[in-house]
C-alpha cells in the first residue's frame, strides 16, 4: 500500500487543492521511472548521445504549408494562441501583436486558435487593422481554425515564443523547445502544470479579477526576449521604469522557470522575478513538496532548501508561529492512532476468523474501533485550522482509504505504519518551521497564548 505514495499525494494534496510546488510532470515521470525500473531494471547509460523531445514527433505537413515555413526562415516567429474561455481579450492580443511588430522589424506574428474561435479571430483583426499599417499587416498570419494538429505543432516548433493562456499550447511549446510566455488568469496553478523547462515565463495579475493590460504583457515579454542583452543584470522593475510604465509593475506577478540541479532535488521550479514577501500559502507549498520528496524519493532535502530568505518577513513568521501548537497536537494524535492500531493488530492476530468471534473479542474490537474513529475525527478537526494541518488530514484520509489488508490485524498494522509516517512528517515540518523562525529575530509568544481549539483539546 506504500508502493505508490505519489498516487496518494496526488489524490490528497494536488486534487485536494492544497498548496504544493511539485510539477505534475515531475510526479508522473518519477512514477513512470519507478515502474520501469521495477519491471525492466536500471536504464542503459546514454553515453554522449543527445535526445530531445522533438525526436519523438513525426508530423505530416502538406507541401504548401511546408513552403510557408521554409521560405520565411529569415523571420523570427512569435505565436499567439487565443482562447474562448480565457481572460485575455482578442483586442488585448491585437495590441500586443502590434507592439511586437512595431518594435521588432524581423518578427512575424502567427495567430492560432481552434475551430470554435473564428469569432475571436474576427475581433482580433478588427482591432489590429484599426491600429496597424498595411506593412505591419503583411507580417501577421492567422491559422485559427485552419491548422491541423500536425501543422499547429510544426508552426509552434518554429516559433521563438508562444504567448498563450491555453494549457495545451503551453505544453506543446515546452515539449518542442519553444519558449512559452504563459498568461495565467484566475486561479494560478503554474507550480503543478505550468510550462516545463528552462526560461519560460508565467505572468499573472496580483488582482485576480483584473485583466492584464496589453502594455503590461508586452513590456514583460520584451524583458524576457532581451535576456541575451541584459542577462538579468537589469531587473524587471528597472525595465518597466525605462519603458515609462513603472506604474504597471506593482500589479504584476512574474515568474521564470528553471530546472533545478539534481543534487538539489531536480524538477522544474518557478522563480519570482520580484522580491515580494513570501506568503503563508507559498511557504506551505514549499514545505509540503519537500516533505513529499523526503517520503517518496528516498532523498531528504536540506532543511530550508527552496525558501528565499530575502522574502521571509516578520509578518510571515508571526503567522507560522501559530502552526506550532496545532502541529504539536496533531503529532500526539498520530502517535495515539499508531498505538491504538498496534493494540488492535495484536488483539486481532489471534482471531481464527474476522467473521466469527467470541463476545469478548467483539467487544474488544468495538472498543478499539470507536477510539480509532475518534482519532480520525480529531484529525479532521485539527485539519480545519490551517492549510498545513489540512494537508496531513487529507493524507491521513487517503492512506486509510487505500489500505489493502484482508484481515483486521493486517489493516491495523497498515494503519499503524501510516500514522507513524504522518507523525514523522510532522517532525520534518517542525524543522522547517524552526528554520524559518530563526532567519531573523523572533517575537516571543505571549504567555498563555494558544489557539482556542488547541486549548480545548
Amino acid at each position: 500500500f506504500r508502493s505508490d505514495g505519489w498516487s496518494h499525494y496526488i489524490q490528497a494534496i494536488v486534487c485536494g487543492g492544497i498548496s504544493q510546488n511539485i510539477h505534475l510532470t515531475d510526479i508522473f515521470t518519477t512514477q513512470l521511472l519507478t515502474a520501469l525500473q521495477i519491471q525492466l531494471g536500471e536504464p542503459e547509460p546514454a553515453g554522449d548521445s543527445t535526445v530531445t523531445s522533438k525526436d519523438f514527433f513525426e508530423l505530416e505537413i502538406s507541401s504548401e504549408d511546408l513552403s510557408f515555413i521554409t521560405r520565411r526562415s529569415h523571420e523570427r516567429w512569435i505565436g499567439i494562441q487565443i482562447g474562448s474561455s480565457k481572460s485575455t481579450s482578442p483586442k488585448t492580443w491585437a495590441v500586443v501583436a502590434h507592439r511586437i511588430l512595431s518594435r521588432y522589424s524581423d518578427t512575424r506574428v502567427l495567430l492560432f486558435g481552434g475551430k470554435g474561435e473564428s469569432d475571436l479571430e474576427e475581433k482580433f483583426w478588427e482591432e489590429f487593422d484599426r491600429i496597424a499599417t498595411p506593412v505591419l499587416r503583411r507580417r501577421a498570419s492567422s491559422f485559427v481554425a485552419r491548422a491541423s494538429f500536425d501543422l499547429w505543432v510544426a508552426l509552434i516548433a518554429k516559433c521563438q515564443w508562444i504567448l498563450t493562456e491555453d494549457a495545451a499550447a503551453s505544453h506543446i511549446g515546452s515539449v518542442v523547445g519553444t519558449r512559452v510566455f504563459n498568461i495565467s488568469g484566475g486561479a494560478v496553478q503554474y507550480e503543478k502544470n505550468g510550462p516545463y523547462g528552462n526560461g519560460h515565463y508565467v505572468l499573472s495579475s496580483k488582482q485576480s479579477l483584473k485583466p492584464l493590460s496589453p502594455d503590461g504583457i508586452f513590456v514583460t515579454w520584451s524583458y524576457a526576449a532581451l535576456e541575451w542583452s541584459h542577462g538579468h543584470r537589469m531587473t524587471l522593475e528597472e525595465h518597466f521604469e525605462i519603458s515609462g510604465l513603472e506604474e504597471l509593475y506593482p500589479e504584476l506577478e512574474v515568474r521564470r522557470s528553471y530546472i533545478r540541479a539534481t543534487e538539489d532535488g531536480g524538477g522544474v521550479v518557478f522563480q519570482p522575478l520580484g522580491q515580494e514577501p513570501i506568503s503563508v500559502e507559498e511557504w506551505t507549498g514549499v514545505v509540503v513538496a519537500q516533505l513529499a520528496r523526503a517520503w517518496y524519493c528516498g532523498w531528504r532535502p536540506k532543511t530550508g532548501q527552496g525558501l528565499p530568505e530575502i522574502r521571509i518577513t516578520e509578518a510571515l513568521k508571526s503567522e507560522i508561529r501559530h502552526l506550532e501548537e496545532p502541529l504539536k497536537t496533531l503529532s500526539h494524535v498520530f502517535e495515539k492512532g499508531a498505538e491504538l492500531s498496534d493494540r488492535m493488530a495484536g488483539f486481532a492476530r489471534n482471531f481464527k476468523s474476522d467473521r466469527v468471534m467470541s463476545l469478548k473479542q467483539q467487544e474488544g474490537v468495538q472498543f478499539l474501533s470507536t477510539q480509532l474513529q475518534e482519532i480520525d475525527q480529531m484529525i479532521d478537526r485539527i485539519g480545519e485550522l490551517t492549510p498545513l494541518t489540512n494537508a496531513f488530514a487529507q493524507l491521513s484520509k487517503v492512506l486509510m482509504h487505500n489500505l489493502t489488508g484482508n484481515r483486521i490485524w493486517e489493516l491495523s498494522e497498515e494503519s499503524s505504519v501510516s500514522y507513524r509516517q504522518l507523525q514523522e512528517g510532522i517532525e520534518i515540518v517542525k524543522e522547517w518551521l524552526d528554520y524559518t523562525l530563526k532567519l531573523g529575530e523572533q517575537s516571543p509568544r505571549k504567555v498563555g497564548e494558544v489557539i482556542p481549539f488547541v486549548r480545548e483539546l
